[in-house]
């Protein structure tokens, strides 16, 4: 089957040496490669996750001075930090309850873990820890 592949210049600069060296088809060192890559995945055994993650369990209640009935009082502290993220990295749209979450993580001196990496663009390596799905 004829495809055509949209390969990093470097890459096929890399890939082509080797080839000749071999006295084989670039096609070939491709093919070789693509299965190799296959019978690795499926000999591979499935990894168990290793992290666990911090779980609140609702224990302590909200931080004292913070009225449940108002939303001033509720997202009145993470707000300046709010919006100087959405100032400095001209967020808007979809990308605001991203920049209010990670407010909130700055400033509750929290760490989030997400599978968004969207996120590096908001807070620093050690605020946050991006999952990768198994």
């Amino acid at each position: 089957m004829k495809t055509t592949l949209d390969i990093n210049d470097a890459l096929l600069a890399n890939a082509k040496s080797p080839a000749a060296q071999q006295r084989t088809a670039l096609t070939r060192l491709i093919e070789a490669g693509l299965q190799l890559r296959r019978l690795a995945r499926r000999d591979a055994p499935r990894q168990a996750a290793t992290c666990r993650l911090p779980v609140f369990k609702g224990r302590g209640g909200l931080v004292s001075g913070i009225d449940p009935l108002s939303n001033k009082s509720m997202l009145g502290a993470e707000w300046p930090v709010m919006r100087q993220l959405c100032l400095d990295g001209q967020l808007r749209a979809n990308a605001l309850p991203d920049a209010w979450l990670a407010a909130a993580v700055v400033q509750h001196g929290e760490h989030l873990a997400t599978f968004d990496s969207d996120f590096r663009k908001l807070l620093r390596r050690s605020q946050l820890t991006v999952l990768r799905p198994a």
